[in-house]
């Protein structure tokens, strides 16, 4: 062999060495750089985003709670508290602004967008703390629930373009650093240096256990911090993340490997979004999962993966918690003393469930209940008990009102309010009469009644027809011109009407 081919082949086998490691570092390198964008842009945007939004769901929460205060004894005092409240989120708000003008990745028009969403709602709120500061309630209530609900809404749309973005790029990141098929080219790579070229086996092998470290603990970073599993087409588990085990409270080796029919949901949340998944759509819905006996949401994603030959291979899930998120929404929404829905909801509910009626056609029906005599109630018996028998009338309009498409709110002092689509009129009759007569079942003793033994409830009930032309005020207006009707005909009872085309 000649000198001439000795040298060439110890330099095509140094060049081959070379180009491994270089190959290796490169695709080590992309991995790595991906593993730390999942921690600077998911963790800092998303939190961000979340702190935002929980801060204008306090300022919100505080204005509603500030326009029905009518003690003008304590007005001031109460405007006071709600400015600093106010100033003190408004700060919170501007620093998470700047941790997502850092950290983003996408657009800044998207953050300038949230931005200026935000500073009109910060607007919206000087103008409505100088109207409550002027006693004028009344007023400030129509511009909040105008303009305001306006102005919230689009903030949060904006603010969700923020959460969205950040939610992709996350599941990307990820995907392409645990998923990634670049690994097996490094290992082959590797495999021919190092049949070539053993003289340097020692220093690749020393190379890659270091990378390999490093690779290891950020996998085990993820594997304590994301909630994350990855599932076959038969729902066979074959990765699943020690923080979604932490947080459901499962049996990481026992869960491996096993079949999980409903992807840690439950039958009914599952259906609804399986055919999207299994004809390959990524998809995000918000689920509620029961963990020994208390109720966590999450926003969970599934990112379905096909193979060269087409379908479905498998499916990664990714599980964001929003169970404080929705705790602040339902506190929003509802009357802390019974659990119905809250007037403030009422007022946002009642048009939209009349157009969305005559839009799928269908029966609208509206039944307005007041508790009889329920103010010589609370004089015999006392305010506490009062609050007792409005809980457990409460509770029979809930268990009545228990379908999907069925709201029962609590309206003001003794007065609740269903909104129901019933099949028929009579079937809206049946429906009154039923929740009549279970209230009168309770048998709660009230000796000054003058019609029964027991506390009892009147109502008015209205049923629309879609093709009647009518707004959500006179529906209501109607209710309770039935609902006095039925008080002057002796109470107890109901009256009620149909309102139909002709």
């Amino acid at each position: 062999m000649s000198i001439k081919k000795i040298l060439f082949g110890f330099l095509l086998i140094a060049f081959a060495s070379v180009a491994s490691v270089l190959f290796t570092i490169y695709k080590m390198q992309i991995l790595t750089d991906n593993m730390l964008k999942i921690f600077i842009h998911p963790f800092q945007v998303n939190n961000a985003v979340a702190e935002i939004y929980s801060g204008v769901t306090v300022m919100d929460r505080d204005l509603k709670a500030a326009i029905h205060v009518h003690d003008m004894a304590h007005i001031t005092e109460n405007i006071r508290v709600l400015t600093e409240k106010t100033h003190r989120e408004e700060e919170r708000i501007e620093y998470n602004f700047a941790i997502i003008y850092e950290n983003y990745q996408g657009d800044n028009h998207d953050i300038d967008d949230a931005y200026h969403a935000f500073i009109r709602w910060k607007t919206l709120v000087e103008q409505l703390i100088t109207l409550l500061s002027q006693g004028k309630n009344h007023q400030a209530n129509q511009l909040h629930n105008t303009k305001g609900i306006e102005a919230i809404e689009h903030f949060y749309q904006q603010n969700k373009v923020l959460n969205d973005f950040a939610v992709k790029e996350a599941s990307e990141f990820h995907s392409f650093s645990v998923v990634n098929k670049s690994q097996l080219s490094v290992t082959f790579v590797l495999s021919l240096t190092l049949m070539l070229s053993g003289f340097i086996t020692f220093y690749i092998v020393r190379t890659l256990i270091a990378l390999n470290r490093t690779y290891q603990d950020q996998l085990y970073l993820l594997d304590q911090n994301i909630l994350t599993a990855t599932l076959t087409r038969d729902k066979k588990v074959v990765d699943i993340s020690y923080a979604l085990c932490r947080v459901l409270k499962l049996d990481r080796e026992a869960v491996l490997n096993s079949v999980n029919e409903w992807f840690f949901t439950d039958k009914q949340q599952y259906l609804t979004f399986e055919q999207d998944i299994l004809s390959g759509i990524s998809i995000s819905q918000e689920v509620n999962i029961r963990v020994e006996g208390q109720e966590l949401w999450f926003n969970l994603e599934v990112i379905p993966e096909s193979p060269k030959g087409g379908g479905v291979g498998i499916f990664n899930l990714f599980f964001n918690d929003i169970t404080d998120k929705k705790l602040l929404e339902k506190l929003s929404i509802t009357d802390n003393m019974t659990g119905l829905y809250n007037r403030n909801y009422f007022d946002s509910t009642f048009s939209r469930e009349l157009r969305r009626a005559k839009r799928d056609e269908k029966l609208f029906s509206v039944v307005l209940l007041d508790i009889d005599f329920f103010k010589q109630y609370n004089d015999t018996y006392g305010h506490q008990e009062g609050d007792k028998a409005l809980i457990a009338v409460a509770k029979v309009l809930s268990e009545q009102a228990k379908r999907s498409s069925d709201f029962a709110f609590r309206v003001g002092g003794e007065e609740f309010l269903i909104l129901t689509n019933q099949k028929d009129f009579i079937s809206l009759e049946l429906f009154t009469l039923n929740v009549i007569h279970s209230v009168e079942a309770l048998e709660i003793p009230h000796g000054p009644s003058t019609i029964s033994e027991f506390l009892t409830v009147s109502a008015g009930a209205v049923q629309v027809s879609h093709e009647k032309d009518i707004t959500a005020e006179e529906v209501y207006k109607l209710a309770d011109e039935l609902l006095y009707q039925a008080k002057s005909a002796g109470r107890n009872g109901m009256k009620s009407k149909a309102l139909t085309l002709a």
